[in-house]
């Protein structure tokens, strides 16, 4: 079956306008009806296909996207079968709440009787539509939302010369757990030029899991992971699997350290450290160990009311390091466990004074797809809040998915940024980033 490879440039039409069906059904072609054709993200579409034919046929049809000409990497939908008498078939799609208004849908019917030529095809192009609404990011993991599975993704900065780090996981922030926790990072260099050294997760006081960076072998890659960079090599992506022993953490409350180490291509620490200066990502992710030890441990941090438990802390932290200018720190309090209807406040602050503090929606750079983790493209986003000279003993708020501004159904990220109050003499400035992807119903 051949896949539709059609580059058709983006068609406009009015945000009210509603085309309620179209019926192709060319002359051999199976009948294909679709509707409606101006779905919107999050929408059911109709399909329905009749083989028209009174003998048993072989009936296939797909669903390929196309945006602005490019046409998307993967057929949406792929489907095939062998008809019956009547040839007939139907069945709803749930069009991606991640599609952006004017991304077109190319729906193919196509007949071939058993042991015959020629084939003949029926096409009906769909365009989703705008609601009004921030459309939703590509899903940080496949199947419904999971509780279990928060997406969180630490940031160090180290601006404008060595760009960021990013170290993102699917964590049970918030969560009882017990046993062996196996995870799935994701860690990216983003035009920085430094060298990764280690990914490590802590807790306050031990090292419970770490992966070391071997030297590159002749292909330019490192051993025991996947990673890919996209094409100008200023944005190279790792994923790199851990295996968490909570036996080695305490009983009782923990606070997660997922830690990726880098060394910088500047001037040494030390006369006695050739390798340059630190520069990483932390993070603080609450979690409960119950593994019915007697002995209990409290990690005194904020919102426990908003975990399973009523106990443990649901809070985000985000560190960022550079040798010489120690930690800058964001938090992002009550992070939520659940899917949010209606309108959601955030609440953050900048763990110490800082010289800027944003808290930003829906933004990011491009990452290139590797491992589980899927492709994730550079979207704007909206900026939330800005203030410069901030007091690190002040929480600040914003609402998020107000009828000034909804928020499609699907996940959503929020990210808040603290810039430290020194910098070097060239102009560089430490941050620490802290992100979570949550979701909207």
């Amino acid at each position: 079956m051949k896949h539709v490879k059609h580059s058709i440039g983006t068609v406009a039409w009015a945000a009210a306008a509603w085309l309620c069906a179209e019926t192709s059904n060319a002359a051999g072609a199976p009948t294909l009806t679709v509707e409606p054709l101006n779905p919107a993200p999050g929408e059911s579409v109709q399909i329905h296909v009749a083989g028209q034919t009174r003998q048993p046929g072989v009936l296939a049809y797909n669903l390929e996207g196309s945006r602005d000409g490019i046409r998307l990497d993967d057929p949406v939908y792929f489907d095939r079968f062998t008809t019956d008498a009547d040839g007939q078939y139907e069945m709803n799609y749930l069009v991606s709440e991640h599609f952006t208004p004017g991304t077109m849908l190319f729906v193919q019917a196509t007949l071939k009787y058993k042991h015959r030529e020629p084939k003949y095809t029926n096409i009906v192009v769909v365009t989703v539509r705008d609601d009004g609404k921030m459309p939703a990011l590509v899903p940080p993991y496949e199947g419904p939302f999971d509780p279990r599975r928060i997406p969180v993704e630490l940031q160090a900065w180290w601006s404008p010369q060595f760009g960021h780090i990013h170290a993102a996981a699917l964590v049970p922030l918030g969560q009882v757990v017990s046993g062996t926790l196996e995870m799935n990072v994701r860690t990216v260099l983003h035009d920085n030029p430094s060298i990764p050294d280690d990914l490590r997760l802590r807790n306050e006081d031990d090292l419970i899991a770490e992966f070391h960076f071997e030297d590159k072998d002749k292909d330019g890659k490192y051993d025991g992971m996947e990673q890919a960079c996209d094409e100008t090599g200023t944005v190279c992506a790792f994923s790199i699997p851990l295996v968490v022993d909570t036996t080695k953490m305490h009983e009782g409350e923990n606070e997660m350290r997922l830690r990726m180490e880098t060394d910088t291509v500047d001037d040494p620490a030390t006369p006695e450290d050739e390798s340059g200066k630190q520069y990483f990502n932390s993070s603080g992710i609450p979690v409960r160990v119950d593994n019915t030890s007697d002995d209990g441990h409290d990690y005194d941090r904020w919102c426990p009311e908003g975990s399973p438990d009523g106990e443990t802390s649901t809070s985000l932290i985000g560190r960022g390091w550079y040798d010489g200018f120690g930690y800058t720190v964001a938090i992002i309090k009550c992070v939520p466990l659940q899917p949010i209807t209606g309108e959601h406040t955030f609440e953050f602050r900048a763990q110490q004074d800082s010289l800027l503090l944003q808290a930003t929606l829906d933004r990011s750079h491009f990452i290139p797809a590797v491992g589980p983790w899927p492709e994730t493209p550079a979207t704007t986003g909206k900026l939330l809040f800005e203030e410069r000279n901030v007091d690190g003993d002040i929480w600040y708020e914003v609402t998020v998915n107000t009828p000034e501004c909804p928020l499609g159904r699907g996940w959503h990220s929020f990210a808040v940024r603290a810039e430290g109050m020194e910098g070097d003499q060239y102009g560089n400035f430490p941050s620490g980033v802290a992100k979570v992807w949550f979701f909207v119903e």
